[in-house]
């Protein structure tokens, strides 16, 4: 038979009791870390999302930062350029202004040789201008001398016409006369022809008769012929000096025009 051991039972239910406080205890600690284990879980996913949004956010803003440093880049190296432009505006400013000068000073020149050139050219033209009326002065001269000479012709001329004319008239009418005379002469040895035709018979005395009437009508139809050339030689001649006279009119016409267009 075993030796029994005697056992404290208050000892135990204390060391129980105080087991099952340190149980509960630790069942609450554990509890309590199972909660701030959710609630560190809950803050690390929070954490986590709010990590990953701060690095999309941040890789956003190197995005941005890069295309801002590029810009500012950009407006840099434009505004080096601008400066470079504008010290070359400034030049080219200054080149054209003393250009301008130059050309002033040119143009100045040349108005002040222009002036003299005119001057010059003006006194030139005063020279030729009067020379020019001295000749005009002496060419209307002339022309009063022709035409002084042409009228004394033209008087001469239209006093010879009128002579000739009435040489004319004389001439036709002596030609009527002496035609008018012939004709009677001629009708007067025809009547005689004709009674000594009627009175002789012979054959012998007709033919001289007849011979001298010919020779009668050869002569009067001789001396018309004549007569009307001389009456056609003197009206050729009368319109030749009539043609000369309108002519010598049209150009002294021509030449009084002429001299009223450069007394104008």
């Amino acid at each position: 038979m075993s030796k029994l051991t005697c056992v404290d039972i208050e000892k135990l239910m204390g060391c129980f009791t105080l087991l099952e406080q340190t149980i509960c205890r630790k069942i609450g600690e554990n509890n309590m870390l199972e909660a701030k284990l959710d609630d560190a879980q809950r803050t690390l996913k929070f954490s986590l999302i709010k990590e990953r949004s701060l690095m999309e956010e941040r890789d956003g803003i190197l995005v941005t930062v890069n295309t801002v440093q590029e810009t500012l880049q950009q407006q840099y190296n434009l505004r080096d350029v601008n400066d470079s432009l504008k010290d070359k505006m400034a030049e080219m400013k200054r080149h054209n202004e003393r250009r301008i000068a130059e050309k002033d000073g040119e143009l100045q020149k040349l108005l002040n040789v222009m002036e003299e050139e005119e001057g010059c050219h003006q006194r030139a033209l005063e020279t030729v201008k009067q020379q020019c009326q001295r000749e005009i002065q002496d060419i209307l001269k002339q022309l009063e001398t022709k035409d002084a000479e042409l009228a004394r012709l033209l008087e001469g001329k239209e006093a010879e016409l009128q002579r000739m004319k009435d040489t004319l008239k004389n001439q036709e009418k002596e030609t009527q006369n002496q035609l008018l005379k012939l004709r009677m002469e001629f009708g007067a040895t025809l009547a005689k022809v004709q009674n000594s035709a009627q009175r002789s018979q012979q054959q012998t005395q007709q033919n001289p008769s007849a011979a001298h009437l010919n020779i009668f009508k050869r002569k009067l139809h001789f001396m018309q012929e004549e007569k009307d050339r001389e009456i056609m030689a003197l009206r050729q001649r009368v319109q030749a000096l009539e043609a000369q006279q309108q002519q010598q009119q049209r150009t002294s016409g021509s030449t009084d025009g002429h001299l009223k267009r450069r007394r104008m």
